[in-house]
């Protein structure tokens, strides 16, 4: 278990470089489509507890997303 934590985080962090190497800059009304997208495709919880049981129940991993910030107030 803690060899394939060990891979998945070298993965995300290859993954991770080669998209920051890639990056583009994009534009105000860009960042706002995506924004919506992200608030709105994803099913979110406010609570660890009940996403985990959840991805438990599905045998699905669990994403954790920890931000700072109002994410649809600063466009």
């Amino acid at each position: 278990m803690e060899e394939m934590l060990k891979a998945m985080a070298i993965l995300f962090v290859s993954l991770f470089v080669v998209s920051v190497a890639r990056a583009e800059m994009v534009k105000g009304p860009q960042v706002a489509e995506r924004t919506t997208k992200v608030l709105t495709k994803i099913d979110w919880t406010h609570d660890l507890s009940t996403l985990l049981e959840k991805a438990k129940q599905e045998k699905k991993l669990a994403f954790w997303l920890q931000l700072v910030g109002d994410l649809d107030g600063g466009l």
